[in-house]
């Protein structure tokens, strides 16, 4: 009780002297577009799984061609076009901490566009002729996902003043969970047959964020001063902050005060701020940090071992294989006596009316014959 008062009592007063300014949400929302992108891809894959089975005929022959039969069939074009995008993410994952590092947290997000829009078109365009399309758009976006994740992170986590730095990370994550939930309503929203529109939706999304960089997003200061480049760094920190709260962007690295700000911009040099130069003073800073380190790891380990993925990945599939029907079916009342025109049927209080070919089937009869 006493850590959470005393942490309170200090979140004031650095709430009161780093507010959060337009540009800074700005840039949040911005960034965050990429966890969006990240949680829409994520999820898309479940909610489009039969019509792109059925259009790129995967598995077959399989069965009768029903939902449910394809559900329950399996192959490895099928698992391929699940798994593409893992595969994609793990080497995005291993480039992406380094391009982040090398080109800067502004490009490697132009390039995680690039690879959405691109693989997103690439999905749209798969034909039964060209179901490699398909896979190749899959680990495409898995390269941005690898890419994007690290770079978006690293970029809300140096720009945020202090106060607000959980903030802007939670926002992220909260920006995947609408992603996912988007997906969803998308595919729900616009059916089976336009599944090449909804999953298209990935570049128009890819490409308004690329646009809004190139228009508004300003380098992260941090990685500025970490490569000498203190000008540069002082000129993206003003734009960041306001007048009246020149100290709402931090750029000290992690562990150095604030009161070394100053010294950081104006010694530059990536050895004042603490980035590695060599193998060596690269397995010394993974060996300061080995218990956050580890931490993540097992985390991320644990994660994975509860296949929350694959959960998301095969929704549709589960669902249907737990008897959750395709779609809404009207039953027909059993008469005694065959009727002299077609039975039809009517909405009850259960059963919305969803079809118009219930009307069709309605219209002209007499309320005694419905």
């Amino acid at each position: 009780m006493q850590a959470v008062d005393e942490a309170q009592a200090t979140d004031g007063p650095l709430l009161a002297t780093q507010p959060l300014t337009f540009t800074l949400a700005l840039h949040a929302v911005i960034a965050s577009l990429t966890g969006m992108l990240l949680g829409f891809d994520l999820c898309i894959a479940g909610a489009i799984l039969t019509p792109v089975q059925r259009s790129l005929e995967l598995c077959y022959p399989c069965g009768d061609g029903s939902d449910a039969a394809l559900a329950r069939c399996s192959c490895a074009e099928k698992q391929l076009a699940i798994s593409a995008v893992s595969i994609g993410a793990a080497f995005g994952a291993l480039v992406g901490g380094l391009v982040a590092d090398r080109l800067g947290r502004r490009p490697a997000l132009l390039a995680s566009d690039v690879l959405f829009a691109g693989g997103g078109a690439a999905m749209a365009l798969a034909t039964q002729a060209l179901p490699w399309l398909f896979f190749l758009g899959r680990a495409s976006v898995g390269l941005a996902l690898g890419l994007g994740g690290a770079a978006s992170s690293a970029y809300l986590a140096e720009i945020a003043p202090t106060a607000w730095r959980g903030r802007f990370l939670e926002f992220n994550e909260l920006c995947v969970c609408f992603g996912c939930l988007g997906a969803y309503g998308v595919a729900y929203g616009l059916g089976d047959a336009r599944w090449r529109v909804s999953i298209g939706l990935t570049t128009l999304v890819a490409a308004l964020q690329l646009l809004l960089i190139l228009a508004a997003l300003h380098e992260s200061p941090h990685w500025l001063a970490s490569r000498g480049l203190a000008r540069r760094a002082e000129r993206a920190r003003a734009a960041l902050a306001t007048k009246s709260s020149s100290s709402a962007v931090s750029i000290s690295p992690p562990g150095l005060p604030d009161t070394d700000e100053r010294a950081l911009l104006c010694g530059g040099g990536a050895s004042a701020a603490g980035a590695p130069r060599g193998l060596r003073e690269l397995g010394g800073a993974l060996w300061a940090a080995r218990r956050q380190l580890c931490l993540a790891l097992g985390v991320a380990t644990a994660h994975a071992a509860t296949a929350a993925n694959t959960v998301l990945y095969y929704s549709r599939d589960v669902l249907q294989l737990a008897g959750m029907p395709a779609g809404y079916k009207c039953r027909t009342p059993r008469l005694t006596t065959p009727p002299r025109r077609p039975a039809c049927c009517l909405p009850g209080p259960s059963q919305p009316y969803r079809s118009l070919r219930i009307v069709e089937a309605c219209r002209g009869l007499r309320p005694a014959e419905r």
